[in-house]
């Protein structure tokens, strides 16, 4: 039986992953401690792991377009790792 060709792959967003990279993880324990609830909902409704992508798409962004626009790779660092610490639930309850 011949092989069906493989229909052409569009072009990978270089900052979105299926990838639970660091940004993920930096959120992911940070919203586990300081976001119990809303952790605790998103992981029961299955959207988690969405969740934890988004931020980490969003902190890649914004470290790459700071970098774009001159700053160094240790102010974008700093300023996107800040991007994923949520408030505290006491800080903002409704989140």
């Amino acid at each position: 039986m011949p092989k069906r060709p493989r229909p052409p792959r569009q072009p990978e967003d270089p900052h979105r992953s299926s990838h639970l990279g660091k940004y993920a993880q930096i959120a992911d324990a940070h919203w586990k401690v300081h976001r119990p609830k809303m952790y605790a909902q998103l992981k029961a409704n299955g959207q988690l792991r969405q969740a934890l992508l988004d931020a980490q798409e969003h902190a890649s962004r914004t470290c790459a377009d700071m970098i774009e626009g001159g700053a160094s790779s240790d102010q974008a660092w700093e300023v996107a790792k800040d991007s994923l610490y949520l408030p505290t639930e006491q800080d903002r309850p409704n989140l």
